[in-house]
């Protein structure tokens, strides 16, 4: 009968002949783990995609910038060039002159320092987007509905100025009689339409960017004051 040594000989030879075929015992788990360990991307495509998606509060914030700067300026030039007319004085003059009573100049005035407040909100609210301030997504939305209220009275004092436009040619000392009425309607139909859609091509767009999901999921984690009434992710409410 073999000792109780032989046996504990024959073990030994066993284990160490299992720990060959499995990749030689502890040396052989460290290629097994490795190789069922799921690969993992370099760090540097990561972040190349994640800056790609997060680019468009740039992209966006600087046309806005752009877009409100023209508008201020548009809206300055319409405030100060009645007075600039009068100061030249001639045909400038002339062509700025009123009938009697006519509340246009008015109109003009109001809507002036209307677009002008609109169009430097627009500034301020893009400046914040780029820097990725979570008010400027509800500032920008509300924004938005501002510009579409407004919209009306702006297409009434444009459509009123083009028919002033249109008497003064018409009664000029150098006019050859007044323009045929379908040109008139024809100029005053493309005039008004035209600036209604340049006016309400950014407000749809905004409230239907700021309205996806994603969008909203991303501007959440931005810093800074979130939309009146909102809890910030994670923030614990009141009464919890």
């Amino acid at each position: 009968m073999p000792s109780s040594a032989d046996r504990r000989g024959a073990t030994a030879g066993v284990v160490c002949a299992d720990g060959q075929n499995s990749g030689g015992g502890i040396e052989g788990v460290a290629p097994a783990a490795a190789a069922r360990s799921p690969r993992r991307a370099p760090p540097t495509e990561r972040t190349g995609s994640v800056a790609k998606a997060q680019v468009w509060h740039e992209v966006l914030g600087i046309i806005g910038i752009v877009l409100g700067s023209v508008g201020v300026l548009m809206a300055l030039w319409q405030l100060v060039w009645p007075g600039i007319a009068a100061l030249i004085g001639g045909p400038f003059a002339a062509a700025m002159r009123m009938p009697e009573g006519s509340t246009l100049p008015t109109h003009n005035m109001i809507y002036g320092v209307v677009k002008l407040a609109i169009e430097a909100a627009l500034i301020v609210l893009c400046a914040m987007l780029v820097r990725r301030h979570r008010a400027s997504v509800w500032g920008l939305r509300i924004w938005a509905i501002a510009e579409i209220i407004v919209l009306p009275y702006k297409l009434c004092v444009t459509a009123w100025s083009m028919e002033a436009g249109f008497e003064q040619q018409a009664a000029g000392p150098r006019a050859g009689g007044p323009a045929p009425e379908i040109i008139e309607q024809l100029s005053l139909v493309m005039g008004v339409g035209f600036s209604a859609l340049w006016t309400l091509a950014l407000p749809i767009f905004l409230l239907w960017w700021f309205g996806r999901r994603t969008i909203i999921a991303s501007a959440a984690r931005w810093p800074g004051a979130a939309r009146p009434g909102a809890t910030r992710p994670g923030a614990p409410r009141e009464g919890a």
